[in-house]
């Protein structure tokens, strides 16, 4: 079996099972090759299997396996969901692998089209965790660890 098919269904076989980004599966398809398993079978440079790997991903992008938009997407309604602060959002995107450009452009848009989506989620997460406002000092240290800005947690203690 050559290189380019070994990681294409290695590729596949990952995708199945669980979702990812382009970053993502280039490290798995590199722990896979360098394995004791597979080292001694597939022996490359590192540089031209870098290459081979972005072959395979240009190659499932191209036949829309892997989409990234749809996953950010995915994840995005996930953590409305879970009552993440929007940066609890962008930093667990930021540790699946997501490019900055693209969080930072969909989470914008997504604000333009909800300005209240952070206060919403907040509103939900004072229900969910039923916080008290009686001690605020508590109360606004509890939201700040949760990652809210002092801006919506203001205008929640004037409502």
């Amino acid at each position: 079996m050559e290189l380019d098919e070994f990681l294409f269904n290695k590729s596949i076989s990952y995708l199945g099972r669980y979702p990812a980004t382009k970053k993502k599966l280039a490290i798995h398809l590199e722990k896979k090759i360098k394995s004791k398993r597979y080292a001694y079978k597939y022996k490359i440079s590192s540089e031209d299997l870098g290459f081979a790997i972005e072959q395979v991903i240009e190659k499932l992008i191209d036949l829309k396996i892997l989409n990234e938009k749809h996953y950010l997407e995915s994840l995005f309604n996930y953590y409305c969901r879970s009552m993440f602060s929007i940066n609890k959002m962008k930093n667990k995107f930021y540790v699946q692998g997501f490019d900055k450009n693209d969080v930072d452009e969909f989470i914008t848009n997504t604000i333009f089209e909800n300005p209240d989506l952070e206060f919403d989620i907040l509103v939900n997460f004072v229900k969910k965790k039923k916080l008290k406002t009686e001690d605020e000092l508590t109360f606004r240290k509890k939201l700040f660890q949760a990652g809210f800005n002092n801006e919506n947690i203001l205008r929640f203690l004037k409502t």
